[in-house]
């Protein structure tokens, strides 16, 4: 009879089971104000006025990047078209902003009525220096107005995804491994450390006489038998991949973050043993998880989960290995 208890694999490790570590948004184009004058002036301040503002273009092009930088706004890339969106700019705001071109609805909000004070202030003012002045106010206005209506959750938007990759058997005359690794994206606006691991197992692990293997969970060595869902640690801390230097341990990326599994490995000496293991990865706030569980993680529900498997059968005069779906 074989029994073993694994050790605790922290950061590229193996599960509890195994043996050793492993590792175009459009707008309109820009417009300026109709010539014809406006109702709601009074008469000496449309007089006053003496300028065809429909021919006014405010940073569209790479010429006005100085007027538009005192002015708080951003001109157009060079070899841009005027009046068209550049995705990942900014939309009506200086560098370094967080208003940003998915915010569509504050963006659009935001102009109009940016867009109507300016010309309002410009017109009282009069001239080519109140147009600057309304340009210069319109454009405060608007991004403020444009950043309230976007609010957080759009500058936020999206949700973080889980996928798994290199889920497949790796098999030699000696030892059968799977290499599983868990890759998880983190949108624009989240934090990675805001999320975590924790994986799920049921079912059972059996050497050639029916004896059930020895695994480490929560901490206690225990059989290798699970006829229900339970959270799969060798530590008493749910999420994957923690240990006592902190909960949060994972791989970076440049979309996010990825850790890794290799339960068994199953050997070929192990003469009819059989390893029936489901798994659940699953990817949650990690604020949502408790410090400890016993195989539970009370109401923390899953953003997203993805079923694995480790399913091996050593035959028992060959010691060769199969795969049979569980």
């Amino acid at each position: 009879m074989t029994t073993w208890a694994q050790p605790e694999r922290r950061p590229v490790a193996a599960s509890s089971f195994s043996r050793a570590g492993q590792v175009p948004l459009r707008r309109r184009p820009p417009r300026g104000c109709t010539p014809a004058p406006r109702a709601g002036f009074p008469p000496p301040a449309a007089a006053r006025l003496g300028h065809d503002f429909g021919r006014v273009r405010v940073h569209t092009a790479a010429g006005e990047g100085g007027a538009a930088a005192r002015l708080g706004r951003r001109p157009a890339p060079a070899g841009g078209k005027r009046g068209e969106a550049f995705p990942g700019d900014d939309i009506g705001a200086a560098p370094g902003s967080r208003l940003k071109r998915t915010d569509t609805t504050g963006a659009l909000v935001g102009g109009g009525i940016g867009g109507a004070l300016g010309a309002v202030v410009g017109g009282l003012v009069g001239g080519p220096v109140g147009a600057l002045i309304g340009a210069g106010i319109g454009g405060l206005a608007g991004g403020l107005i444009g950043n309230a209506a976007s609010g957080p959750g759009a500058r936020a938007a999206g949700t973080p995804s889980l996928a798994l990759s290199n889920d497949t058997y790796s098999d030699n005359a000696t030892e059968s491994r799977k290499n599983v690794q868990f890759d998880v994206t983190i949108p624009a606006g989240h934090k990675a450390t805001d999320y975590a691991l924790v994986n799920w197992v049921k079912g059972s692990m059996k050497d050639g006489s029916g004896t059930y293997f020895k695994a480490k969970m929560y901490g206690s060595v225990v059989d290798a038998n699970y006829s229900s869902w339970v959270v799969d640690s060798v530590d008493a801390d749910p999420i994957y991949w923690s240990d006592a230097s902190g909960r949060w341990n994972y791989r970076t990326t440049p979309s996010g973050f990825y850790a890794t599994d290799s339960p068994g490995p199953a050997l070929s000496t192990e003469l009819g043993a059989v390893y029936a293991l489901n798994f659940r990865i699953g990817l949650y706030k990690l604020s949502d998880l408790p410090a400890t569980t016993s195989g539970t993680i009370g109401g923390a529900t899953a953003i997203a989960e993805r079923p694995w498997q480790y399913s091996v059968v050593v035959d028992p005069r060959t010691g060769a290995f199969t795969h049979p779906a569980i």
